[in-house]
Formats: structure tokens, sequence, C-alpha cells
């Protein structure tokens, strides 16, 4: 069924469709968010940049698209960034690269182009670090995906 704010709190995550609701946004102690191996549609809110609590982002296995905004610097205690097999375009913003707690960022099976942030490369925290090196450049990934490997 359609994503609803208030069973997400209640309910085990799977087999939801549609968007993320702006909605989840006004959680403020919101920690984890996983919505991974969903179907989830359409672009992330905005509101979701303004989640500083925010550890954990899972949001795997879905269709989710669009560009990922500059506004991700202000996820600070982001420590696990997981966004692979969606539908995400467009070039990974550098301020990506500035979140010192990352330590898992799985970024492959996307549309992302350009290059991987090199402040990803120089964060000591970081010990899985996934790309599609064949259509984004990443000089220091632990694992590069292409699309022969779908």
């Amino acid at each position: 069924g359609a994503f609803d704010i208030e069973e997400y709190e209640k309910e085990d995550l799977r087999y939801f469709t549609g968007e993320i609701p702006s909605e989840i946004a006004t959680i403020d102690s919101l920690r984890i968010l996983d919505l991974n191996f969903n179907k989830l549609e359409g672009e992330l809110p905005a509101g979701i940049y303004g989640m500083t609590k925010l550890r954990q982002l899972d949001l795997n296995h879905n269709l989710l698209e669009g560009e990922l905004s500059k506004d991700i610097k202000n996820l600070q205690a982001m420590r696990y960034f997981q966004i692979d097999n969606n539908k995400f375009s467009g070039e990974i913003p550098d301020e990506l690269g500035q979140l010192e707690e990352l330590i898992n960022v799985d970024l492959h099976y996307n549309d992302f182009t350009g290059v991987v942030p090199p402040g990803l490369c120089v964060n000591e925290n970081i010990n899985r670090l996934t790309a599609d090196c064949d259509k984004t450049l990443c000089a220091c990934c632990t694992l590069c995906y292409s699309i022969d490997d779908e």
C-alpha cells in the first residue's frame, strides 16, 4: 500500500509504494531511517537534509531518483549512508565528503556521474565505500561495481 507515516512507527517496513512523505522529517528524534527493499519512488523530500540527528539512512533497493542536494552537509551525525540500487543521478555532491562520522557509504547501481568526493577518501572512519566505477571515478572505493555486474 501507499506509505503511511502512522504505520511507519508501528510496522516493519517492506513493500511500501509511492513517495517518501515530507512529514517524515518532522520526527526530530529519528536516528535511523530504514526504508530499504521497498518500491518507493520520486525524489528525497528536502526535509530529510534537515534531520541532523540521523545516523543511518538506508534507502537501498527502491526506485528513488533525482539528485542529492548539497544540503547533505547538514547530516553531520550520519554514519551509514546506503542508497544503492536506485535511480539517483547527477554528480555526487562534494558536501557528502564533509560528513566526518561516515563509516559505510553505498552509492552503487545508480546513475551518478563525475567523481566520488575526495573528502570520502581522506576520512579514516570509512570502512566501506562503493560506487559504479565505470560511470563514477572513485580513487578509494573498497568495492567497484559496473553495469556488467547487475
